[in-house]
């Protein structure tokens, strides 16, 4: 069944050309009434004053513990300050709500509806998009290509639970950035394409990881179609809950299938 949000009305019963081309002419015009005030360039504040905040935290962590583990704990608590700066920059500068973030009065079957698109996005994503380009840079380049590391290999116990608290974490955080503050501030003035489009160019940005240009490429192709896909979804269920509980399907799927493959 299709979300109806508050702005864009569908008549029950409609023909389903129609529902589809009123949903078309919905994607290709901004949204004004859902609640985002802010300017999207206050991501750039709002992401480095988080940083920062979770960088001069972690430092004396880094010192007590193991460098793997200090690691992660340092990425755990960067994810839950730059989450929590999105929280603190809406409710303090722009005197708003979580619900201008775009969260939904009935989270869990948003989360629930979410956790499902998420796993048919890791599907697509990985095993479609993710194949095609690397099949294209390894044309290119000649050289076998795989995706660089995003958590460290061969964690013992509590490393693992720290990494997987942290996957879990990142779907919050990063979505509370990414779609709920930039995507949707953008969503305001401009159309789902424009809107979509750039959030899924930084977000895929945001996961660059250094090495050989076509390993790192071909991570960064990905989340793009990802930051994409997860666009679309906030947009169809008009909340960020139901992106949340995609991302982390698709953190936990891969999560698992990464401790798998060093068993």
């Amino acid at each position: 069944m299709d979300h109806i949000s508050p702005d864009s009305p569908k008549a029950p019963g409609a023909p389903q050309e129609q529902r589809g081309t009123q949903r078309g002419r919905l994607l290709a015009t901004p949204r004004p009434n859902n609640g985002a005030t802010w300017l999207a360039v206050e991501a750039a504040p709002v992401f480095f004053v988080g940083l920062l905040i979770g960088t001069l935290a972690s430092f004396p962590l880094l010192e007590l513990l193991s460098r793997r583990l200090g690691l992660l704990v340092a990425s755990l608590l960067i994810e839950a300050c730059v989450g929590g700066v999105v929280i603190a920059w809406v409710a303090l500068v722009h005197k708003g709500a979580l619900r201008g973030l775009g969260w939904p009065s009935h989270s869990a079957s948003e989360i629930g509806w979410g956790f499902g698109a998420g796993l048919v996005l890791y599907a697509g994503a990985v095993l479609v998009v993710g194949e095609l380009l690397a099949a294209l840079y390894h044309l290119i380049s000649g050289r076998a290509v795989s995706a660089p590391h995003q958590l460290p290999t061969h964690l013992p116990g509590a490393a693992l639970a720290v990494a997987g608290a942290a996957v879990l974490l990142a779907a919050v955080s990063e979505e509370l950035f990414f779609r709920g503050f930039m995507f949707r501030s953008l969503r305001r003035r401009h159309s789902f394409y424009v809107s979509g489009a750039v959030s899924a160019l930084l977000f895929g940005a945001a996961h660059y990881k250094s090495g050989p240009w076509q390993n790192s490429f071909l991570l960064v192709g990905v989340m793009v179609f990802v930051g994409l896909g997860l666009a679309y979804i906030s947009e169809r269920r008009d909340n960020i809950a139901a992106a949340m509980g995609a991302h982390a399907a698709f953190n936990v799927v891969g999560f698992v299938v990464i401790v798998l493959s060093q068993r």
